[in-house]
């Protein structure tokens, strides 16, 4: 039995291996993440060492103490959390035993009998948690964060390799203490368990691209519905205020006749007053295209309800090579967010700009105050909304349809102005 330095060593590098594993995967979930996952290890020590030392109890142990080190500590699915952890063990026993093996070979010591002799041991040990901490890198190689909206159903069929390696691991470990290995018959145990533990890591990365494409279906078919959403508020927009056009124009029509009725001033007054009114229900053409004019007034309402100056310059280009479909992906999530954003600020102000650049080019200009610096991630923009899982996809939308007509994106913060800046250039050429 070992001594109670080398299960401390054992058991907190083993720790150090599986917490910085877990902790680049998903987020904690409570301050005090770190001290639960060490009083786990601990617990799974004291059994070791005063309760049971049986093998096929100790691969159980430790299994669960995976899985309820993940699920507890860190914000994880129960679903993932059973997977590293099965991944975890199989890693750990793996290494262990190549280890193992591995030192019998090198020292000629019978593997039956390598714990009698402490520095073969420890030396051992080591060799056993650098594999350990190796398999687990290469692992994050492939890893991806958390999705929240995966199912059982396709890791349900993988999970037999993994959770069949512990039994066959079990099996050649129980040989191994039964009787005494001859040089041929070590190196086919070792080739056996390096084969065993790359089909395990084959298991690895198609779950894990499997999780990455059921992601970004996810993402897609989320935002899909917002735009499908917003088509649909357009389209009752247009109607709405195509009915409203017509009722301004018969009542100016009204109002100029019985103006032309009344030789009253005070009268003429008060319907000159209505004329100015009603007039600005007429102001929705602006472009020439009847869906980005039908965004554009949204948007102006909206701003004026909130308080916010809206300046908008379009004159001189109307995008109408551009589906209506895109254009309302493309301007609600640029308006949208410079919206929230200059909702939050001081200043309140957006401004749009759509022109023609040299004849060849079509350019998006906006800009909106913004008290809070923007959120990247590699360069791209993150969502700065508490709700992610039905938030976060307006920059990819917008990204999405940019590179669909080939044009460019490129965006700025300016800290002393507190300015937002977005900038779209679509070549003219490209129609679609």
């Amino acid at each position: 039995m070992q001594s109670i330095p080398m299960l401390i060593f054992m058991y907190f590098t083993e720790w150090v291996i599986v917490y910085t594993y877990i902790k680049e995967i998903y987020k904690k979930r409570k301050r005090l993440s770190m001290g639960f996952s060490i009083l786990f290890y601990l617990v799974l020590m004291i059994i070791y060492k005063y309760i049971t030392n049986t093998e096929i109890l100790n691969i159980i142990f430790t299994l669960f103490c995976n899985i309820l080190c993940i699920f507890s500590c860190f914000k994880s699915t129960f679903k993932s959390s059973v997977f590293h952890g099965v991944a975890l063990c199989v890693a750990k026993y793996l290494s262990e035993y190549i280890a193992i093996l591995l030192m019998s070979q090198v020292t000629s010591t019978p593997h039956n009998l390598y714990e009698e002799n402490r520095l073969i041991y420890m030396v051992d040990l080591i060799v056993c948690r650098l594999i350990y901490f190796s398999i687990c890198r290469l692992f994050l190689k492939f890893s991806n964060k958390e999705n929240p909206a995966a199912k059982w159903g396709k890791w349900a069929l993988l999970a037999i390799l993994p959770i069949s390696s512990l039994f066959i691991i079990y099996v050649i470990r129980m040989l191994a203490k039964e009787q005494n290995f001859t040089q041929t018959e070590n190196i086919v145990c070792i080739t056996s368990l390096i084969m065993l533990l790359f089909a395990n890591i084959v298991v690895y990365i198609i779950y894990e691209r499997s999780e990455k494409s059921s992601q970004k279906l996810t993402e897609l078919e989320l935002a899909n519905q917002k735009n499908e959403i917003n088509m649909q508020y357009l389209q009752l927009l247009e109607a709405k205020n195509e009915k409203m056009n017509i009722m301004a124009h018969d009542y100016k029509n009204h109002l100029v006749a019985i103006n032309g009725m009344c030789d009253s001033s005070d009268v003429k007054k008060y319907i000159n007053g209505m004329f100015d009114d009603i007039s600005k229900y007429n102001r929705i053409a602006k472009t020439k295209n009847k869906f980005l004019d039908v965004i554009l007034n949204k948007y102006t309402d909206m701003c004026e309800t909130t308080g916010i100056l809206f300046d908008v310059n379009v004159s001189t280009d109307n995008l109408d090579f551009i589906s209506n479909y895109d254009i309302s992906s493309l301007f609600n999530n640029i308006l949208d967010n410079a919206y929230e954003a200059a909702l939050n600020s001081n200043k309140k102000n957006i401004y749009l700009e759509i022109s023609r650049v040299l004849g060849s080019y079509h350019k998006i200009i906006a800009k909106n105050s913004s008290d809070i610096q923007p959120k990247t991630h590699n360069d791209k923009l993150l969502s700065t909304k508490t709700n992610k899982d039905s938030h976060g996809f307006g920059t990819k939308s917008i990204q999405k349809v940019v590179s669909k007509y080939q044009g460019e994106l490129q965006w700025d913060y300016d800290s002393k102005k507190k300015e937002f800046k977005l900038v779209i250039l679509f070549p003219d050429s490209n129609i679609i």
